[in-house]
């Protein structure tokens, strides 16, 4: 009789490898969305002006613009936002298909846990997809949306090497090791927190000097306009109404996070270098070590010539590629084979 932990076992791999690039276009498209602030060019959710395909004919441009008239359609924004929806539709799919497969070679419900976590984050991805465009970018709603994307791709990134059976490092002889992956995941996932509410709150040009903000090592801050969810950190309204201060201090602790995440992924870094644990390890320190550094290069850039829109995707895509990194690292760290030690 066959057993059912041998059902397939590539079709798996390859089906969650799939997801996983998917995933990452898809956070890449949707930066891409919001950035050239064509996030809210379909005025209703999932349909786009009352159709499934973006109208481009004369005559259902006007239909389509009847429905909404006080919202000019600009069809090739539009166009993206719907490339994006069915992208993350198609994801979707693939991720309910890797909960299907876990259940049928499942040997403990043990096994489900990742799988059921990836369709709990796919269900309220939808939903905060959808309040997105209903609550006309809200911040708070934008944020838990990047982050929910983020998660689902290291997630996924984490089932993907977990159905590869990549061999864990044979042994590790310090603690230390495991633990600073930890740490250095905890800070990177706060970075990209402090990222997400930077982009929601439209605080990316908030400084536009660098590595001094308005030529001043401490500018004036407003931490409850930056930080406080009520009243002023939740805005129904696309272009915001925070003030200069609490932008300065969200740019200014993002900076901040940047220094620290930088500290934690170097070092994390030198010591797989030097540990030569495995070849695989190895090569990721290195990707690791040029992935930071392409970021910083990519963040002063953003900052010192304005944002410009391909830096700033560009941005984000480096962000989830080192979150991906690190998760390998730390999953490979803490996956050991039953007779390694840990002295």
């Amino acid at each position: 009789m066959l057993n059912k932990s041998s059902l397939q076992p590539k079709a798996g791999f390859y089906l969650s490898l799939c997801a996983t690039v998917l995933t990452f276009l898809v956070i890449v498209i949707g930066a891409y969305t919001r950035l050239a602030d064509a996030g809210l060019s379909c005025p209703d959710w999932p349909r786009c002006y009352g159709r499934m395909l973006v109208p481009f004919e004369a005559e259902e441009i006007a239909a389509a613009q009847s429905l909404y008239p006080m919202q000019l359609l600009e069809t090739n924004k539009a166009a993206i936002e719907m490339l994006h929806r069915y992208l993350a539709g198609t994801l979707g799919l693939l991720i309910f298909s890797l909960f299907i497969f876990a259940c049928r070679r499942m040997q403990s419900y043990k096994e489900l846990a990742l799988p059921g976590f990836l369709v709990a984050l796919l269900i309220m991805q939808a939903l905060l997809g959808m309040w997105t465009v209903t609550l006309k970018l809200s911040p708070l709603i934008v944020l838990m949306h990047l982050m929910g994307g983020l998660a689902t791709f290291g997630g996924l990134t984490r089932y993907t090497l977990q159905l590869s059976n990549i061999s864990a490092v044979p042994s590790i002889t310090k603690k230390s090791l495991p633990l600073l992956a930890s740490m250095t995941l905890l800070v990177l996932v706060v970075q990209l927190i402090l990222g997400g509410w930077t982009s929601a709150n439209y605080a990316a040009l908030a400084c536009l000097d660098f590595p001094l903000c308005h030529n001043s090592l401490i500018p004036e801050l407003n931490w409850k306009g930056a930080f406080g969810i009520f009243p002023e950190g939740i805005h129904f309204n696309q272009y915001l109404s925070l003030d200069d201060a609490s932008r300065v201090t969200i740019q200014v602790m993002h900076r901040l996070g940047a220094l620290i995440t930088t500290f934690f992924t170097v070092l994390l870094s030198i010591k797989l270098f030097q540990a030569r644990l495995s070849k695989f390890l190895y090569f990721l320190s290195k990707i690791l070590f040029c992935l930071l550094i392409l970021q910083l290069v990519l963040g002063i850039t953003n900052v010192l010539a304005g944002l410009p829109l391909f830096i700033a995707v560009l941005h984000n895509a480096i962000a989830a590629l080192l979150l991906a990194t690190v998760v390998c690292i730390h999953y490979l760290l803490y996956q050991r084979p039953k007779n390694a030690t840990i002295t």
